[in-house]
């Protein structure tokens, strides 16, 4: 059985992101799936996990995936995060 990375995608849109990330790991854990299909499972559950607010999961995920596909969304999505991150001025929020 393929994974159904539209569905994924859906879910994530919809809010239901723990259900993603469930999805994604389930398939993960499958042996049969193709390396492309598995570097876009990371790059959703990495959505999942930044809709969720958990940026140091979805980092790691992103991270996955663009190992095995360097030219997964995952690279962007990266390079996005990164930016957001390097703006944080964090002395800001805690004086």
């Amino acid at each position: 059985m393929e994974p159904n990375i539209e569905q994924i995608r859906q879910m994530i849109i919809d809010g239901r992101v723990d259900e993603a990330i469930a999805l994604c790991d389930a398939c993960l854990d499958r042996d049969n799936i193709s390396e492309t299909d598995r570097a876009m499972l990371f790059y959703h559950r990495g959505n999942a996990y930044r809709k969720r607010g958990d940026l140091r999961m979805a980092l790691n995920s992103y991270h996955e995936s663009s190992s095995l596909d360097e030219h997964s969304p995952a690279v962007q999505a990266i390079r996005v995060m990164q930016d957001i991150l390097d703006f944080y001025d964090k002395d800001r929020y805690n004086p």
